[in-house]
């Protein structure tokens, strides 16, 4: 009783208007610390030491306001013994109705809240969705966060009342919560605050509170809330995504890709398709839209049992109709169905399978249950399957039911080895345990995981969030004159923001695909990168250390949704390393953020899109996924482990290679296939590493974009020029004097005053030109390979040069960086470049 009594007087000196003072809250702390080295039970003691350090906390409460709602925002990295990841912040509202709590992976943070029916464990639900939202929202600008609230008594399961006991949760945090004013000057809420400026707070939908987000914006508006309807994305005055269609469209970005790897287009070629979900739904109305020549076989949902052997040509027609109507499968005109198919419940004991449809599914047995039936549709042998449902229905042969945690399904689950189709899109959550992806997989199937398939709602959402905070103080300083005109700019914007939405689908999946080529030559820097996500506290679903280190054969671990784990927690890793270096505020960097809004925004508000609250988060989101999406998993850390370099550094000299050797350019030529679109993009990306690194072991500071003159780019513009023009056109130099004389023509017109930087400048030209060179050699007809001597001089020469050469140059710690390359190929190319570099200058200009 004591202990209590003195722990509240502590919280009152600490937080109680009017009564906070500084010596009374430091007598109180140590009158508590002497209580509990009075207290002789350990679990007494263990359990007044666990309160005391939770009190410790709290960094504000509106306690002392009497209030209904009693709110606490908590500082949870204080606490000891959570599970990992831990919150930077949680804020945990009681009250007689019901109890909340809103965790946030990052000051900047969004995620859904949802209404829990788990009153005796909701923190942990929440928590563990919380993980899971931070790894998937890596591809936007905010981290992930999570809320849930939990009613008490008799109407824990009445609607009505969970919106109100929705907005007073939403009301009770917003009261902890900072305000800005039309300048941006934080404001403090009326209660004391310990800790520092905070206003960022936005939610989204989550199970249960799917139409809620109107009401969390007027508790905002009539909060006066700097985000106005930006709190809580969607609404009224928002972007419908059914209506769009983007989860179902990004996720379509996927198939596309796998099927585009196989050499088809399933939008042009037939595919046969079978489905979880109903044309009523978002993500599977949408998505089996999408193509006019699928031919969707099969498909269930919680109700009923769509078989259609041999789809009509007209079918899509049918399925469009139900999708206008919002109706199930029990909707669909029966006559268009084909023979052997129809519409049956899923409840049913008995259903007799047609031999049209057991051809179609792949089985023998004329009669099934409805449960079998389901479990042969998932089964089937087609080339999609398409999840766009509720529920959990693949899991590993290794794991139990128990483990999908959808008891609702245990009875139609299967196993990933089971799957036959050769490629799956999951629009829907959950639809397979990570394990069960991962045995798929390896019994060769193309998927990815949820998280990257369904991205394009999140990315949305973050999109909308982002402009609406714009629009937001374009309306309080006046340059738009009303709420209606925004709502205009909101809904003109709308094409391009999906535009720029599945542009990242296509990205994502275009480095998963550069990755797996990567991986067949080189797994070690996978298995590396592996152990450094867990060795900085990331645990990889489906896979451990201790899997990778007891095979003969790692690389069969590494499928592609293993892969897509590794790149969300590689990003979260990098983002945060990157976030919390500070910098990143260079200029140049600008673009990023202007490509990330629609362009007829920026021509009308220029000003205002560069000075945007969140200017440097989307900076570094955009420049991040750049990086990563063209030069994978592994870059970032192999990267680190040859130069020393951080994220940050890593990050801008790559933008300098790519900008000195036109990479984008170069990366936008057309192949006829997927296998020489990707062969020539790892050619790129390869050059772009290994330059990378060469100039992070010479110096820290990145080049060219990031600080060269004006005149330096056009030296360096005119020496291409020079190139291309020998190398298409047909000079009538040789190939050693051409490249002698771009030596020269680049130090003479502007030579570096040191000498590391003009060797920077070399190497980038030198390799930019041995590239140029390299396609010519490899071309089965080249009128100049006899011009390609030097070239040749130089790879033959290499293993000649005499290693002092270079301890005269390097400094020994960056020789041995050199030396230690995983490529052993970069040492050999260093060497060539200095050699090349010192002949070059003791002949002179040809």
């Amino acid at each position: 009783k004591e202990f209590i009594q003195t722990l509240i007087l502590w919280l009152e000196y600490r937080f109680a208007p009017g009564l906070r003072e500084p010596e009374k809250e430091q007598a109180t702390l140590e009158h508590l610390h002497t209580i509990l080295d009075g207290i002789s039970s350990v679990m007494e003691s263990l359990l007044c030491k666990r309160l005391m350090q939770i009190a410790g906390a709290i960094v504000r409460t509106n306690y002392f306001e009497f209030l209904p709602e009693i709110s606490f925002k908590i500082r949870s990295q204080e606490l000891t013994d959570l599970a990992s990841p831990v919150p930077l912040f949680e804020i945990f509202v009681y009250c007689s109705d019901f109890e909340a709590v809103h965790l946030r992976g990052a000051a900047i943070a969004r995620g859904g809240i949802r209404w829990s029916d788990r009153p005796d464990d909701f923190r942990t639900e929440i928590h563990g969705l919380m993980k899971a939202q931070m790894v998937k929202n890596t591809i936007i600008v905010p981290s992930g966060s999570k809320g849930g609230f939990c009613i008490k008594g008799e109407r824990s399961t009445d609607p009505a009342f969970a919106l109100e006991c929705y907005q007073r949760f939403m009301s009770a945090m917003l009261y902890l919560t900072d305000n800005r004013s039309a300048t941006g000057k934080v404001k403090r809420p009326p209660v004391v605050c310990l800790d520092n400026a905070d206003p960022y707070l936005v939610v989204a939908a989550d199970k249960g509170t799917a139409r809620f987000s109107d009401y969390a914006n007027e508790v905002s508006l009539k909060a006066g809330f700097w985000l106005g309807d930006a709190f809580a994305s969607g609404g009224k005055h928002g972007y419908d995504h059914k209506k769009q269609g983007i989860t179902a469209r990004g996720a379509w970005q996927s198939v596309k890709r796998h099927f585009h790897e196989m050499g088809q287009d399933p939008e042009s070629d037939a595919i046969k398709v079978v489905g979880i979900g109903d044309m009523a739904g978002d993500v599977f109305g949408n998505g089996m839209l999408l193509s006019k020549s699928m031919h969707l076989v099969a498909a269930f949902n919680h109700k009923h049992i769509f078989l259609d052997p041999n789809p009509p040509s007209d079918s899509w027609k049918e399925r469009k109709r139900l999708f206008d109507n919002v109706l199930g499968w029990d909707g669909y005109n029966e006559s268009l169905i084909s023979k052997g198919g129809g519409v049956f419940a899923r409840s049913s004991a008995r259903i007799a399978v047609s031999t049209e449809a057991r051809e179609v599914l792949g089985i023998s047995v004329v009669e099934l249950s409805g449960e079998e039936l389901i479990r042969a549709i998932l089964r089937a042998p087609v080339d999609l399957l398409w999840n766009g449902g509720i529920g959990t229905y693949v899991k590993a042969s290794t794991e139990s039911d128990s483990d999908a945690m959808d008891p609702a399904n245990d009875r139609v689950r299967i196993n990933g080895n089971e799957i036959r189709s050769r490629v799956v899109g999951e629009g829907g959550n959950l639809g397979f345990t990570q394990k069960g992806r991962i045995e798929a997989a390896s019994g060769g199937a193309r998927l990815n995981t949820d998280a990257i398939d369904n991205s394009g709602g999140v990315d949305m959402s973050d999109h909308e969030v982002n402009l609406k905070i714009l629009l937001e103080r374009l309306l309080r300083t006046g340059q738009i004159p009303d709420f209606a005109q925004r709502n205009q700019w909101i809904e003109k914007l709308e094409p391009r923001m999906v535009e720029l939405v599945l542009d990242n689908n296509r990205s994502g999946n275009l480095c998963l695909s550069l990755d797996q080529k990567r991986l067949q030559q080189n797994v070690d820097s996978f298995l590396a990168a592996f152990r450094w996500l867990e060795s900085c506290g990331h645990k990889l679903d489906g896979l451990s250390a201790d899997d990778l280190h007891l095979s003969d054969h790692p690389a069969r671990y590494f499928v592609r949704p293993v892969l897509c784990s590794m790149l969300g927690h590689a990003r979260l890793e990098l983002k945060n390393e990157i976030l919390d270096s500070g910098g990143f505020n260079q200029p140049e960097l600008e673009r990023f953020l202007l490509e990330y809004f629609p362009a007829d925004l920026v021509e009308a508000f220029p000003e205002e899109v560069r000075t945007h609250p969140l200017r440097k988060e989307i900076i570094v989101t955009q420049v991040l996924n750049h990086c990563v999406n063209f030069g994978g998993i592994t870059f970032f850390w192999s990267t680190m482990q040859k130069t020393g370099a951080t994220a940050a550094q890593i990050a801008l000299n790559r933008l300098a290679v790519e900008a000195f050797i036109r990479a984008p350019e170069l990366r936008e030529e057309n192949h006829v296939n997927a296998a020489a679109e990707m062969q020539h993009l790892l050619s790129i990306e390869e050059q772009v590493e290994s330059m990378t690194a060469m100039l992070l072991m010479h110096s820290r500071a990145a080049l060219d974009v990031l600080g060269a003159s004006t005149q330096d780019r056009q030296n360096f513009a005119a020496i291409l020029e020079f190139l291309e023009v020998h190398f298409t056109e047909g000079g009538q130099k040789s190939g050693a004097e051409c490249m002698d004389r771009a030596f020269w023509l680049f130090l003479q017109l502007e030579q570096p005053a040191e000498p590391t930087t003009m060797q920077k400048y070399v190497t980038i030209i030198q390799s930019d030109a041995m590239q140029t060179v390299d396609r010519y050699l490899k071309a089965p007809v080249s009128p100049y390979k006899a011009e390609m001597r030097f070239y040749r001089r130089i790879r033959e020469k290499r293993d000649r040069i005499v290693k002092e050469m270079l301890l005269d140059r390097l400094p020994l710690e960056r020789l041995s960086r050199l030396r230690n390359m995983t490529d052993g190929d970069d040492t050999q190319k260093a060497l060539a470049i200095y050699e090349g570099l010192e002949a070059v200058l003791s002949r002179g200009p040809a």
